[in-house]
Order: C-alpha cells, then structure tokens, then sequence
C-alpha cells in the first residue's frame, strides 16, 4: 500500500514541478515516527510513465505504413545499432548542387546574350543532379527504410518494407550485409559493403552467398493486431516482435557464415 501512496505522490510531485532541490522528487516513509525520504530524479519518473499509444487515421495507408516503419526503426536502433545516412548524406549534397547552379543562372550578373553559355552549363547542371537524385531514390534506396553501420560484432542490417494499398499485411524484409556477419571481414570491408551492396540485385546475394547480402525470410505482419477499431497504435508491440525477428534473423545469418 504504501509502494503506491509513494508513486502517485511522486508523480504528483513531478507533474506540479515540485521536489526536493536539483529537480528531484521525495516521498516520506513514516515507519514507528522515523521520518526517512526515498529521493527519484523526475527525468526518471517521466522516463518510467506508460506511452501513451499514438493514433493513426487507419483508412490511410500510407499513414499507417508511416507508423509501422517508425516502430521498426524504433526496435533496430533499441538493439544498439547505428544508422548509416551516406546516402542521405548523397542526395542532401546533390540538392545542394542543384541549387547552387540554379542560383547562379539566376544571379548571373550579365544580361542574357553574353551569359548564354553560363546558363546552358547550369542548366545541364542542375538536370544532370536531378537525374542522379532520382537514381539513388528509385534504383539504390527504392523501399529502404534504414541501414545500419556495423555493430560491435561487426553486422550491419538493410530494413525494406511494403504496404500495398487496400491490404492489411505489412511485410518487412531484414537483409545481413554479406561480410558484415563474417568474423573475417576487414575495416575496410565494414566499411563499404553497405555501398557496394546497394547496387546489387538480391538476387545475386542468394545465388551466391557472401557475395552481396542475403534475404531471410519476410517478415508478414497484419496491421489489424497493432491497431484497435479507433485507430491507436500498439508500437510497443510491433518493437517487440521486431526485435524477436531481428534477432533470428542474424542469428541464422551467423551460423550460415561459420
């Protein structure tokens, strides 16, 4: 009884900004008139207080597979892996160039005649940045939801996912970089599997492995299990079983490779 007489007075405590100094929160213990305090940080309350479940406007899919790819990044990084944004990191660089050549047709201090040339340079410039974008979008990234820097075993991962309209399975395919799971792999390896492997059908990873990545099984999931008839989203649940298959799936990985 008083575990609970405590907690609700601390969360009273943190939610009124009260406390002890330091921005803590204290909860007497009256045991025979000995007065003793129990001093929680309130970051920790807050930490410890239940989410509260997100809602999600189920008839529109690409909101819910917005939802469903969160908590599938959610569970990956909460497995102590690192996001790779070199390509992020590509296409932020190629808008950049993109718009520096269109600023520069634009600004260009002579009138047009003379500045025909500078212009036709720009011009071919800026497509040519647009077309490279759209490559890295539709033949390298195409349904990538994430991908991972090796971790310290030295396994990197490639998360895609697809949410068809008009369907209620969410499917999740879970990709081992070849190399990155082998305890022979060097540095250099780690480090540009992730790149060479983006520009690599799958298929070749299955036909040859260790040769480019390899696919294990795709991960089916029925939205109706993680959201209720009003629409909230069970995230926790879809961490979980994320995790669960993140686990078997490198583990499998792993002993292929020994």
């Amino acid at each position: 009884a008083w575990y609970y007489s405590c907690t609700g007075s601390l969360l009273r405590q943190a939610e009124e900004g009260g406390g002890s100094e330091g921005g803590a929160a204290t909860c007497d213990i009256g045991d025979g008139g000995a007065p003793a305090s129990t001093t929680i940080m309130t970051k920790t309350i807050a930490h410890e207080e239940e989410r509260e479940p997100s809602k999600v406007d189920t008839g529109d899919s690409l909101k819910v597979k917005q939802a469903m790819d969160e908590a599938v990044v959610r569970a990956v990084m909460d497995m102590g892996f690192e996001e790779d944004h070199k390509w992020s990191n590509v296409k932020l660089l190629l808008m950049v160039v993109a718009c520096a050549f269109a600023g520069l047709a634009q600004l260009y201090p002579k009138p047009f005649p003379e500045s025909r040339p500078v212009l036709a340079v720009c011009c071919i410039s800026y497509f040519a940045c647009s077309a490279l974008l759209q490559v890295v979008m539709s033949c390298i990234e195409q349904d990538v939801i994430l991908i991972t820097k090796p971790n310290n075993k030295g396994v990197a991962l490639r998360i895609r996912t697809a949410f068809p309209r008009f369907q209620e399975i969410y499917t999740t395919e879970i990709e081992v970089l070849a190399g990155a799971a082998s305890k022979h792999a060097t540095k250099l390896q780690l480090e540009l599997m992730p790149l060479i492997t983006s520009f690599l059908p799958i298929s070749i990873g299955r036909k040859q492995p260790g040769d480019a990545a390899t696919k294990d099984g795709a991960v089916k999931m029925n939205v109706g299990n993680y959201f209720d008839v009003e629409g909230y989203f069970d995230e926790e649940g879809v961490v979980e079983d994320m995790a669960k298959a993140v686990a078997s799936a490198i583990s499998a990985e792993t002993k292929k490779r020994k």
